[in-house]
């Protein structure tokens, strides 16, 4: 299970940018994403103050999928990587977003990542 919520500090940071985000464990690929919704209009409702996300009034999908990868009053969504039988030991997680660029050195990448076995 991985869950991931990018943020950047100020203005340009990553929290604006839709980028392509490739996840690896012991170097095979096991996922690819892209983050962010058609639009976050539903939820400007939940945000009463002014934000660089939301701003003075409503956006086109459009408008919203050239730069919001995430919500502010949405969830954050969970994605399931199935990884199947796997060895005893220690193994690599590695979150790649090749296009990344963190404006005056500001910017965060938190994620949560846990494993469920049967």
């Amino acid at each position: 299970m991985l869950i991931t919520s990018n943020h950047g500090a100020n203005e340009g940071g990553e929290e604006y940018e839709r980028r392509d985000h490739f996840v690896y464990v012991d170097e095979a690929p096991v996922l690819e994403y892209k983050p962010g919704r058609e639009t976050c209009e539903p939820f400007r409702v939940y945000n009463t103050q002014a934000n660089g996300i939301y701003g003075p009034g409503p956006r086109s999908p459009e408008v919203w999928q050239s730069f919001s990868n995430w919500c502010p009053g949405d969830i954050i969504d969970t994605r399931i990587i199935p990884l199947g039988a796997m060895a005893a030991g220690s193994h690599e997680f590695v979150i790649d977003v090749p296009d990344a660029v963190f404006v005056d050195g500001q910017g965060n990448f938190p994620f949560s990542l846990y494993v469920q076995a049967e």
